[in-house]
């Protein structure tokens, strides 16, 4: 009886650890397009294991806050709270089925979030110090620690 007891404990301690909130994914959507920002602005400082980590990040990243978005697991006032509006502009496929997968809508908001980090940078008088520079201001390195952390 005490065996059956520790191991339902177990299991509702480890199935707590691993729940997430609406905050949780809200803050997913947030971290998506961040990662996307940041793995363009490492690009043109020409570190491709960064570039990929903090890409693969956000995709990851975006693509749980995609699904709790889908199963209705974010709620509205979280995703007003967090969630860039570049990011909410491009879940208009959850209304239209112009952008019919996850991915197509991933793919949706990396070109939203490329494209404005490439006219800040392209608009530049020195493309490669501004793009160090807004890596940094946009603590694009606590980013690449959380990508860095994920990937083991």
């Amino acid at each position: 009886m005490l065996a059956r007891v520790l191991t339902t404990l177990m299991l509702l301690v480890s199935v707590a650890a691993f729940s997430q909130t609406s905050q949780d994914y809200a803050l997913m959507g947030a971290n998506a397009w961040a990662a996307f920002q940041c793995s363009t602005l490492v690009d043109k400082t020409e570190r491709p294991d960064e570039r990929q980590a903090l890409f693969d990040f956000g995709y990851q990243q975006g693509k749980m806050f995609l699904q709790a978005m889908g199963n209705g697991g974010v709620d509205g006032a979280d995703v007003s709270r967090h969630v860039p509006i570049a990011v909410l502009d491009k879940l208009q496929p959850f209304v239209s089925p112009e952008l019919p997968t996850a991915d197509f809508r991933l793919g949706a908001i990396w070109e939203s979030a490329t494209r404005s980090i490439l006219d800040s940078i392209e608009s530049s008088a020195s493309p490669i110090l501004f793009a160090a520079s807004e890596f940094n201001k946009r603590n694009c390195s606590s980013l690449l620690a959380s990508a860095m952390r994920e990937q083991r």
